[in-house]
């Protein structure tokens, strides 16, 4: 009762019992759960989220890997002998938005790695999904792909320059192309005409 009843110790205690009785499982306010739900169903029902989870067979495989005396770890969401596929929760699930969102936040990396963490070349599907139930379904493609796996190995060998030369304090000079440390700012693509 009250004017605020989840301030009141009854409430914290009601609250604290169902934790307990949940163990691992996370408790969830009822709205958030049916805001979960009507999200999973948008993923299931999309015509294309679904034809990409019908080529997959597995959900949620832990994976370990090691390439370059470096050991990896991660979960690929859904995966089967013709796929993988990433499900990616975003503020904008629209196609240009979040094909952006794909080169921003480095998903066509993570690819790459479970690309090579797998040992498989299929096709890569990100499945994008915002927060109104809006669902994009992408394909990476071979370029997008084969960037990511050169960046990758580009990234894995600097790290072990890193190491080799302890080259830790160092700043943007580490990345630098030129021996110097000094780098070229070139006439950007969009400005030719």
């Amino acid at each position: 009762g009250g004017a605020k009843p989840r301030a009141t110790n009854k409430y914290k205690d009601f609250m604290n019992e169902q934790r307990a009785l949940a163990g691992e499982r996370v408790v969830v306010a009822p709205e958030d759960y049916k805001h979960a739900k009507v999200i999973a169903l948008n993923v299931l029902y999309n015509r294309a989220s679904a034809k990409v989870l019908k080529l997959t067979e597995h959900r949620e495989t832990k994976i370990e890997w090691n390439n370059k005396n470096f050991n990896f770890r991660g979960i690929i969401d859904a995966h089967g002998p013709k796929c993988i596929m990433d499900l990616k929760t975003c503020a904008d699930a629209e196609t240009r938005k979040f094909q952006r969102d794909i080169i921003t936040n480095g998903y066509y990396l993570q690819a790459a790695m479970y690309m090579h963490g797998l040992g498989v070349d299929v096709p890569y599907y990100i499945v994008a999904v915002d927060k109104m139930g809006g669902v994009s379904v992408h394909v990476l493609d071979e370029q997008l792909m084969a960037e990511g796996a050169k960046e990758y190995e580009f990234l894995l060998d600097k790290f072990n320059e890193c190491i080799l030369t302890d080259g830790f304090h160092k700043s943007y000079d580490f990345w630098a192309a030129r021996f110097d440390g000094i780098h070229v700012a070139e006439k950007p693509g969009w400005m030719y005409k």
